[in-house]
């Protein structure tokens, strides 16, 4: 029971040890809870909302540098599982689940071309990106392009032009959005 993560190397490679239960902090009925899954009660499923780092992270991570991303300039490794790259324990969103599940990608197309109207600025520049609100905005891949979207620094939702990889279950699938 712990509110972060821990560098339980010594316990991931052994060979003795066969799963490790983090419970964050349970509360009240926590004790029951956890006594229900580990005598079978409760099928047991999960995912670490935090990336479990090793030891050799914090010794390199100044405290000083709150920054989050990484700075190949100073070496700084950045922080949070969206700007680490380095070694990690266990990753952000590791987890079990006792039920199986089969992914397939049915009807998937390489290109979206998004139709805009003829007096969209877009069509006399190069945009890098254009705004997530509009009819181009449809279905593609049965997933709705504004689902790309990301939020510029002006707080407009914005879907980036070019390369985009879909991860769905353990499948990655490469996606094209051009004008």
């Amino acid at each position: 029971m712990y509110g972060g993560g821990l560098d339980v190397t010594f316990a991931k490679n052994d060979p003795k040890i066969t799963s490790i239960m983090w419970v964050g902090f349970p509360g009240q009925a926590g004790g029951l809870a956890i006594a229900d899954v580990i005598f079978g009660r409760h099928n047991p499923s999960g995912n670490l909302p935090m990336t479990w780092y090793p030891q050799s992270y914090v010794e390199n991570l100044p405290m000083s540098n709150m920054n989050m991303r990484a700075d190949n300039l100073t070496g700084y490794q950045g922080r949070t599982y969206r700007f680490y790259t380095g070694e990690t324990v266990y990753a952000f969103g590791d987890g079990i689940s006792y039920t199986h599940f089969n992914h397939q990608l049915i009807k998937t197309p390489r290109l979206v071309s998004l139709s805009l109207d003829k007096n969209h600025p877009c069509r006399s520049s190069k945009c890098q990106s254009v705004d997530a609100i509009g009819p181009y905005c449809g279905k593609a891949v049965e997933v709705q392009l504004r689902d790309l979207s990301v939020v510029d620094e002006t707080e407009k939702r914005m879907i980036a032009l070019g390369e985009h990889v879909l991860h769905v279950g353990t499948l990655k699938y490469s996606l094209n959005v051009r004008i």
